[in-house]
């Protein structure tokens, strides 16, 4: 390797892992626009080819993907190009976790002490080495920032050494950035870093209490509700908020909210909104609830009304039907009465009733038929007594020699007196009419007994009638 202008003989007598041909591939461009790390535009990015020293075109630095997988991103955050330009070093000159190391500080400040990366802060946490090995001083890499032995920083595992990553380095463009007096400083091929006076870190008296407190609030951080937070919970911090913390920014990282926390947000608020709307849809089913109890215990009154009412309803109904028995049944013995008041009639006037065992029980038209059909017999009947009782009329007074001749004594018939037995009719089994005798005269007035004439007389009326004499 020649020796560069300007190096000095023992500067460049001995170094190791100086630059090499690139290794990167368009797959693993790809994968770093997939991850956002770098610009989607093809101009944006340059591969070198198989050149073993970088030569970029102007407007882009020389970038290693193990830096974008760190946090760093261009355009730069101004605290890392200030940096950069106050110790006086070339990017490619840092090694990965330095980049890690840049990272976390920026975040510590701005997510948690809410402050924008404080100078004063970092150069009490953290101190410049130049890195070296058995073979001498690194030329990429070869400068790195170590965290001071006498401070109780944030603890995190960091891996010695990465390996292959210097030889996954490519050009990327370094936009400028509106209100910034520079981007990062120009690419120079130095073989090794030169260390400088402000790689001391040294804090004035007034810079030091400032950072004092602010350390003492890292510490209170690191040590909360007696739990130690570790530098990778920092790491997740602008992970989880898909920030690169070294990269350019319009704001602060305290302003940015973890998708996460958005996520919950949205999901609380939501739960919310529901909880809400469930809280009223209960209410409205207690209010529900307690107005069908309300309607139950009025239907329930008034069923109990209901069956108080269907219970003297059915009193009354049975009170009625008793009621109309009582009456069907002095109907009935009513109606009984006719027509055993017809047969009893009929079977005086010596009428058979042929009907009677026609009769239909609790038959009212069968009665009144029958007692029209056993008037109609009874008129009958009484005709034939009125011409029985003219034929006794005629055998009585036209028998006149005969009975003047049984009486001994011829008398006009005009002034016959004597004593006649009136017949009472009434059927017999025989059918047969009988005579009870009853003294009686033409007067109605109670006679003598019957003489022995009288009893002639009868016994030859007997006779006359076809009868069996007394």
């Amino acid at each position: 390797m020649g020796k560069k202008k300007g190096d000095s003989a023992s500067d460049t007598t001995k170094i190791s892992r100086d630059w090499s041909a690139s290794a990167i591939s368009n797959r693993d461009v790809n994968k770093l626009r997939a991850l956002g790390f770098i610009s989607s535009s093809e101009d944006d990015i340059r591969l070198p080819g198989a050149v073993t020293r970088p030569r970029p075109p102007k407007g882009f630095t020389v970038m290693f993907s193990a830096f974008l997988f760190r946090g760093l991103s261009l355009p730069a955050h101004e605290f890392l190009r200030s940096l950069l330009f106050l110790y006086g070093i070339q990017l490619w000159q840092l090694a990965p976790n330095s980049i890690l190391h840049l990272s976390i500080f920026i975040t510590v400040c701005e997510a948690f002490l809410g402050i924008d990366p404080h100078w004063g802060l970092w150069r009490k946490i953290f101190y410049v080495k130049r890195h070296n090995d058995s073979n001498g001083p690194p030329v990429v890499g070869g400068v790195g920032f170590v965290v001071r032995k006498d401070v109780d920083y944030l603890d995190y595992p960091m891996k010695e050494t990465v390996q292959g990553w210097r030889n996954k380095w490519f050009y990327l463009r370094d936009p400028a950035v509106s209100g910034q007096r520079s981007n990062l400083p120009p690419f120079e091929d130095k073989l090794v870093a030169k260390p400088k006076k402000s790689w001391q870190n040294a804090l004035s008296p007034e810079e030091r209490v400032t950072a004092d407190k602010l350390f003492d609030q890292v510490v209170a951080l690191k040590n909360t509700g007696g739990l130690t937070m570790c530098g990778t919970e920092v790491v997740s911090v602008f992970l989880q908020r898909r920030v690169q913390p070294l990269m350019s920014r319009p704001h602060q990282l305290w302003l940015y909210i973890v998708d996460v926390v958005v996520d919950f947000a949205e999901q609380f608020t939501r739960l919310e909104s529901e909880n809400a709307q469930l809280r009223k849809t209960i209410k409205s089913s207690v209010d529900q609830v307690l107005e069908a109890n309300r309607l139950a215990a009025k239907v329930n009154n008034e069923n109990i009304l209901l069956k108080d009412e269907l219970k003297k309803l059915k009193q009354q109904l049975k009170d009625e039907q008793d009621a109309r028995r009582e009456a069907a049944a002095a109907i009935d013995k009513k109606e009984g009465v006719l027509p055993e008041s017809i047969t009893n009639l009929l079977k005086a006037a010596d009428t058979t009733v042929t009907r009677a065992h026609m009769l239909r029980e609790d038959s009212t038209a069968d009665a009144l038929s029958l007692a029209t059909e056993s008037n109609v017999q009874v008129l009958g009947l009484l005709q034939k007594a009125k011409g029985a009782l003219s034929r006794l009329y005629s055998m009585i007074f036209l028998l006149s020699p005969e009975f003047d001749q049984a009486r001994g004594q011829p008398e006009s018939r005009s002034r016959l007196v004597f004593n006649v037995y009136v017949c009472a009719l009434q059927e017999t089994k025989r059918g047969i009419i009988h005579t009870f005798p009853t003294r009686y005269r033409s007067g109605g007035t109670p006679c003598d007994p019957a003489s022995a004439r009288d009893q002639e007389a009868l016994r030859a009326v007997a006779q006359g009638l076809g009868q069996p004499q007394p």
